[in-house]
This record gives C-alpha cells, structure tokens and sequence, in this order.
C-alpha cells in the first residue's frame, strides 16, 4: 500500500510522462550551429522562447530530478502530502500537506494553509522553493516576497536524486517559513489603514481627464471595494469606522482582484494565473503597505 509520499510522487511521474531532450540547431540551408535548443519528447514541442538556446554542455534537468525534488520537500509537512503539477516551459510542483497545518487568521471561516511551490524552470538558473498561502476564504493562493524566510535557491545540477541530503539541506531552510507567513498575515490583520489611502498608493491618483482611463481604474477600484465588503460580510466582521480596514482585508481584496478579476486575454490556465499574481506590481505593493505600520 502506497503512503502519501509516493502518491504525491507517481503524480509527478504521471504528469510529467516525458523527457525535455537537446537538439542542435540549424541555419539556412542546415547550417551547422553551437547552439541547441530543448524539446519534449512527447509533442517536439520547442521549450521557451525562440531566445532559448544553450550551449553543448549544457545538461537539462529530468522528471526524475523534480520527484527528487518533491521527496526532499515531503520532511517540511511531516511526510504526509499531495502534489498539483503544472507545466510551461518547465515543471511547477504544488506541494501541500494532505492534513493539518490549518491556522485561523479572524476567525474559523478566514483560516490559511501552507503549499511550497517548486519552481524548476530550463532557464539555466536554479531551482526556486517558495512557501505560500492557501485561504479557505477567497480561495486564493498568495506568495507574499517579503516576509523573510519563504524562498530557497537549488543549484541546477544534473542527477538531483544522487545529491538527496544536500537537497534535504536546502530545503530544511525553509522550516521557518510557514510560521513567518502566519506571524505577517497577523500583523496584516492588526494594522488599520485607510481603504481610499491604500488604493491610491497601490493603483496612483485616479486619472483626471474623462475617458477609458479613468473608466478602467474606477472599475477596478469598485471591483476591489466590493470584493472587500462581500468577504467582510461573509466572515461576520463587525462593522469598522467608515472607510477603514485591515491590512489582511485589503492585501486579500487587491491579491483577489488580481488573481480572480482581472480581465485578460484569452482563457489562461488557473494556475498561470496564479503564478502571474504572484509577480503583479499592484499584490507586491500592496503586501508592502499591509505589513507597514
């Protein structure tokens, strides 16, 4: 009978069922070339951008080498989680714990769970770990950047799986990591702040001439407020002073935004939104703003 540790692994296998192979690349007429650039076995599909060539030495990292990764991250939720996995131009692994770990922030209804994204992408630089948020209320996966401890570097070498206690080691820097997350949404939700100052520093002064700018931003503006009052309402918040929230409230309500609301073309996959909120100018300076006192 398989244990959660290697049900979270043959995820991984089963998602990732192909190899990212090195090719050399030709010129006009088959002109030979130094550069190679990677492709998936399954598909030929070509990885990266058309500026993602690499050089003869160069060793593309395996699926064997993310399950490695995953198996030195099982230790952080006590050997007992699950996996979610992504691909875009390289393996994104949603580790989380399959039970426990699961802390109130207001109250039982706006709670937090830990999940470590591994990032390991085939762009010559390391491996990134990074300790995030799951809330029960919104639904929302955050990935606050400035709470220290929450991100650890992996060197991209070849054959992670043969350098199993250094990973452990390097992923052992992230123990501290969900406690700090829980002490900073704390400090977000003790800090009261004006919701109109908040906005104003996080989106700029409302455009003053009349047009689609101004549309644009008074809608977002309204979309961010109503998103704030219906999860206050849903979480049985008391009513506050008139235009004041907690930093909590108003982090959550521009990261909701963000990640729920904001238009965009086309139809992205949830994930890549996810990891595109992560990165948005608006969620880091309004995770900067909601810790500041």
């Amino acid at each position: 009978m398989m244990n959660t540790v290697q049900h979270a692994v043959s995820n991984v296998k089963n998602s990732f069922d192909f190899s990212v192979d090195k090719f050399r690349l030709s010129g006009p007429d088959n002109l030979r070339t130094p550069a190679f650039g990677l492709f998936r076995s399954d598909t030929m599909e070509f990885v990266g951008s058309g500026n993602n060539t690499f050089t003869d030495g160069y060793e593309p990292h395996t699926s064997d080498d993310v399950i490695a990764l995953v198996e030195a991250a099982s230790p952080l939720f006590d050997q007992n989680i699950e996996t979610k996995c992504h691909w875009n131009d390289g393996h994104y692994v949603f580790v989380e714990p399959n039970k426990g770990f699961r802390r109130e922030i207001y109250n039982s209804r706006d709670s937090v769970w830990p999940r470590l994204v591994i990032r390991a992408g085939y762009n010559g630089r390391a491996f990134t770990a990074m300790m995030g948020l799951f809330r029960d209320a919104c639904q929302n996966m955050s990935m606050p950047r400035k709470v220290s401890g929450t991100i650890t570097t992996i060197r991209h070498t070849h054959s992670l799986r043969d350098k199993m206690d250094r990973l452990i080691s390097d992923f052992q820097k992230l123990n501290a990591a969900y406690d700090n997350l829980y002490d900073a949404c704390q400090r977000m939700e003790a800090n009261k702040l004006r919701v109109s100052d908040f906005l104003t520093q996080v989106m700029g002064e409302i455009p003053s001439e009349e047009g689609s700018k101004r549309t644009r931003y008074e809608n977002r503006v309204e979309s961010i407020v109503n998103r704030l009052m219906r999860e206050r309402i849903e979480l049985g918040r008391p009513d506050m002073e008139t235009g004041v929230a907690s930093g909590w409230e108003l982090y959550n309500a521009v990261q909701g935004y963000v990640q729920h609301d904001k238009p965009r073309r086309g139809t992205p996959n949830r994930i890549d939104v996810i990891l595109k909120t992560a990165d948005d100018k608006m969620v880091r300076d309004a995770e900067i703003l909601a810790l500041s006192l």
